[in-house]
C-alpha cells in the first residue's frame, strides 16, 4: 500500500538519482483539504507516496529535503499561484515537473502552462485513470531529462502492466 505523509523526517542525503523511493512519489500544494483527500486516496491505492502541504513555502522546505520528482499545485495558492511554484522548483537541483490543478482547466490554462514550461494540467474533480496517465508520464519524462533509467516498476508501469 502507498504511504501517505504530512512531513515525517527521512534520509534524503542520498539524493534523488539515487533513491528508489522517489520514482513514485510527489508533492501535492494545495490549500484544499479535499484535494488531500483524493490524491491521497489515489496515491495509495496505486502504491505511490504523496507528500502533502498546504502552502508553497512549506513546499519549498519539504523539497530541500527530499528528493521529489513531481510537484502537483493548486492553479491558485493563498501566497502566490503556480507560476511562483514553477519558478522555485526550476531553480532546485534534478527540479521536479511541475502539474497544475484547477477546477477551471481550459485550453487556455492549458496551452499557457505548457509554454512556460509546466509539465501538464490536471482537471478537478480529480478521476484516477487520468492521475495515473499524467503521473506516470511525469516521471518517465523526469527519468529521461536526467538520464536515469527506469527502475523495474516504472518500466511496469510504462508497458501497461501497473
Amino acid at each position: 500500500m502507498g504511504r501517505v505523509t504530512e512531513s515525517s523526517a527521512q534520509d534524503a542525503s542520498k539524493g534523488i538519482l539515487s533513491n528508489p523511493a522517489a520514482m513514485t512519489s510527489a508533492l501535492l500544494v494545495s490549500p484544499f483539504s479535499e484535494d488531500h483527500h483524493l490524491l491521497s486516496r489515489i496515491f495509495s491505492d496505486k502504491g505511490w507516496t504523496l507528500h502533502l502541504t498546504h502552502t508553497l513555502e512549506s513546499a519549498l522546505s519539504l523539497l530541500r529535503d527530499r528528493p521529489i520528482r513531481v510537484v502537483i499545485t493548486e492553479r491558485a495558492l493563498p501566497v502566490g499561484d503556480w507560476k511562483n511554484a514553477l519558478m522555485a522548483v526550476q531553480e532546485l537541483p534534478h527540479h521536479p515537473l511541475l502539474i497544475v490543478t484547477s477546477r477551471l482547466a481550459d485550453e487556455h490554462l492549458w496551452v499557457e502552462v505548457l509554454n512556460l514550461g509546466a509539465h501538464d494540467v490536471l482537471a478537478k474533480p480529480f478521476r484516477a485513470a487520468e492521475v495515473q496517465w499524467v503521473m506516470e508520464s511525469a516521471w518517465r519524462i523526469w527519468a529521461n531529462n536526467n538520464k536515469r533509467p527506469l527502475n523495474t516498476s516504472e518500466a511496469a508501469m510504462g508497458s501497461g502492466a501497473a
